[in-house]
């Protein structure tokens, strides 16, 4: 059975006008947050994760903090097609990654 984890990113700065939405980071809130969902998320043991994470900085801070729920068999695959993708494009992003 295969099993489909939604996260979003943990809390991230304020985007303020001119500046590059691409490249917020997380809050010290958002971390505190993704560090629990890490430990809340141990106790499933998930096998052989594939992660599909936007290139988006606090996409990345987030995926790489939930480090503790995930094992040796995790693949990560980071993509710029995540970034304000569209519900059309997230189906065809997991749909692809399905098939490989």
């Amino acid at each position: 059975m295969k099993i489909l984890n939604l996260i979003r990113h943990a809390e991230a700065e304020n985007h303020f006008y001119g500046e590059n939405d691409f490249s917020r980071e997380l809050t010290l809130s958002g971390v505190s947050d993704i560090v629990f969902l890490d430990e809340y998320l141990i106790q499933y043991n998930f096998k052989n994760h594939k992660i599909l994470c936007s290139a988006a900085k606090r996409a990345k801070e987030t995926c790489y903090k939930l480090r503790n729920s995930l094992n040796p068999d995790s693949s990560v695959v980071v993509t710029n097609d995540l970034y304000l993708a569209t519900f059309k494009n997230l189906l065809k992003n997991i749909s692809y990654e399905l098939q490989n």
